[in-house]
């Protein structure tokens, strides 16, 4: 009989123990799903924000080139009015003006341009970042929930 009441005691404690660790599994589950929710919501901003990037970039490429070309063209101008050496002096001070602001505009791009590319690569590293842990996440997701499965059976 008491082998009996031991025997009892000691499925009751392990059920116990089981409906504990089914438990925690339970909420560990839980919460690494929340945190996998929270880290893809994070990488669909990073995505968004990186589209936004490569856009303004396409955009920052354009005007910089349309700039380059402005810049030709007056340089070309420059070339023509030298006939003239009145109307030439005349012109200069306001094409060399002209030409500073562009030189110094493009330069701001290229700057801005090389800040952009430098944002884009550091979203691209977290965004290797976030899909690696989102990764890692589905893997302990898959495997608590394998545990839990594994557990019920038992």
């Amino acid at each position: 009989m008491n082998n009996l009441n031991n025997l009892v005691e000691d499925v009751q404690t392990k059920a116990s123990t089981s409906i504990d660790l089914l438990r925690l599994v339970d909420g560990t589950l839980s919460h690494y799903k929340s945190e996998n929710a929270m880290a893809t919501a994070r990488l669909d901003l990073l995505s968004h924000d990186f589209r936004v990037l490569e856009e303004t970039t396409q955009k920052l490429y354009k005007e910089n080139s349309s700039l380059t070309n402005m810049n030709k063209e007056y340089k070309l101008d420059k070339d023509n009015i030298q006939a003239d050496l009145q109307t030439m002096q005349k012109k200069l001070v306001g094409y060399t003006s002209e030409k500073t602001r562009l030189a110094n505009s493009n330069e701001e791009l290229n700057r801005e341009i090389e800040d952009f590319n430098n944002k884009i690569e550091n979203l691209q590293n977290q965004l290797t970042t976030l899909t690696k842990r989102n990764n890692e996440l589905a893997v302990i997701i898959t495997v608590s929930e394998n545990k839990i499965m594994d557990l019920e059976k038992d």
